[in-house]
């Protein structure tokens, strides 16, 4: 479910920035064969592997701090931990991987290292939300600040003792829609 709503969290966000032109994965097209595209699977405009990767990075912060560093803490210092983890991995992973053309990014005036400050920022937004997103969705089905009301609202009743420890796919889909929204509109 982790994987699934990964997917689901990242896969409409990215292929948005790719469509407002903020980089690009087509540095490999035609290279190898003259219809090629660059890579083999295609999640949109995302090789399928984009996806992947961030699943992991997001999975392996969401273990090491919620499960073994952080776990007796409140969701929010885990999420922060986790965010900055993926961000440490970014920093070392996107000069390496842009320079080597596995994607291009186009726009962007302050960089480090040759990567836009956006993105680390970006990247820390993504994994903190979707890291509260899961701990109060995927493996604690609790009420999610500034949301809970609508969902009462929409779903008819609030998490029932008992239920904490069962997914909710439709509050999941809810969640993810709702704060997708919200990062589109503020972009």
């Amino acid at each position: 479910v982790f994987f699934l709503g990964s997917i689901l969290w990242t896969g409409p966000l990215e292929n948005f920035a790719v469509l407002r032109g903020a980089y690009t994965y087509y540095a490999y097209a035609g290279k190898l064969l003259p219809l090629y595209p660059g890579y083999l699977m295609w999640l949109g405009l995302l090789p399928f592997w984009i996806v992947l990767g961030w699943f992991v990075f997001a999975m392996s912060g969401f273990l090491i701090f919620h499960d073994v560093l952080l776990s007796k803490k409140r969701a929010l210092f885990p999420a922060v931990a986790s965010a900055l983890f993926a961000v440490n991995i970014d920093l070392m992973m996107d000069p390496v991987a842009s320079s080597n053309s596995l994607w291009i990014w186009l726009t962007g005036s302050f960089k480090i290292f040759g990567v836009p400050f956006f993105n680390f920022v970006g990247w820390f937004l993504l994994i903190f939300v979707y890291d509260l997103i899961a701990q109060h969705t995927i493996f604690h089905n609790k009420p999610m600040v500034g949301l809970s009301q609508v969902e009462r609202r929409i779903f008819g009743r609030k998490v029932e003792a008992g239920e904490e420890d069962q997914i909710d796919g439709k509050r999941l889909i809810f969640r993810i829609v709702t704060l997708e929204t919200v990062v589109i509109v503020l972009l």
